[in-house]
Formats: C-alpha cells, sequence, structure tokens
C-alpha cells in the first residue's frame, strides 16, 4: 500500500509540475507584460505632450485676442477724446445756430460719447475675462509638466 501511495505521490507531482507554464511560455508572458507597460507609457507621454501643445496654443491663440482687443481700445479712446473735443466746440458760441439746435447736438453728442465709453468698458471686461480664462489654461498646463 506505501508502494501505491508513493508512485500516486510522485505521479501527482509530476503531473503538475508538467502543467505549469514553461520557461519559454513565462519569458513571453513577461515580454508581453513589459511590451503593454512600454505601450501604455508611450501614450502616457503622447497625451501629456499633445495636452501641453494645446493649452499652449489656446494661451497664445487667447493673448493674441487681448493684444487685437488693446488695439480696438486705444482705437476708441482715441474716437472718445475727439468726441469730447467736438462736444467743447459744440458748447461754444456758434453764429446762426439756434438754442434748440444747440441742445440737439449736445443731446447727440452725448450720446455718441456714452457709446464710445460703454464701448471701452465692455471691450475691456472682455480683456478681463479672457486673462481669467489665461490663468485657468496656465494652471491646467502645470498638470501636464
Amino acid at each position: 500500500m506505501k508502494t501505491k501511495i508513493l508512485i500516486v505521490t510522485v505521479f501527482v507531482i509530476f503531473f503538475f509540475s508538467a502543467c505549469g507554464p514553461s520557461k519559454e511560455e513565462q519569458a513571453a508572458a513577461e515580454k508581453a507584460k513589459m511590451d503593454s507597460i512600454v505601450k501604455v507609457t508611450e501614450a502616457a507621454v503622447k497625451f501629456k505632450f499633445e495636452m501641453r501643445l494645446s493649452l499652449l496654443d489656446s494661451i497664445k491663440m487667447v493673448k493674441s485676442e487681448n493684444k487685437y482687443l488693446e488695439n480696438q481700445i486705444t482705437e476708441y479712446k482715441g474716437n472718445l477724446a475727439v468726441a469730447i473735443d467736438r462736444m467743447a466746440a459744440i458748447k461754444e458760441f456758434q453764429f446762426g445756430r439756434t438754442p434748440d439746435e444747440r441742445e440737439q447736438q449736445i443731446r447727440n453728442q452725448t450720446i455718441l460719447i456714452d457709446k464710445i465709453q460703454k464701448h471701452i468698458s465692455t471691450l475691456m471686461n472682455e480683456i478681463s475675462l479672457r486673462e481669467e480664462k489665461i490663468s485657468i489654461f496656465e494652471s491646467e498646463l502645470e498638470k501636464y509638466q
């Protein structure tokens, strides 16, 4: 009986050792695992690089738009100065002009000045919003360093 148990035990040990993966299979599995890790790492690096490029492009675009808006503000400030000078001329005495015409001209010029000032204010608010957007992009950019 001991002999049969010994034979069965040897057979079971031999059977289980023969069922496991061979060294070649283990090496192939390890290589596949390493290849998978390399692919994931490459994908992560590529994603990080593309995100940085995208954010840098967005920052550049917003800064360019702000420059355009700043140029518009400069232009409108020039127009405002001209409108204020025109208002001063309107308020002066002009021969042959009735008081009603004078008041109408003053009202019209006041409306024009108000419109220009509101437009300048709107542009300045737009620049402020865009500056906040740049700050957000820059903080996002830090995540992808």
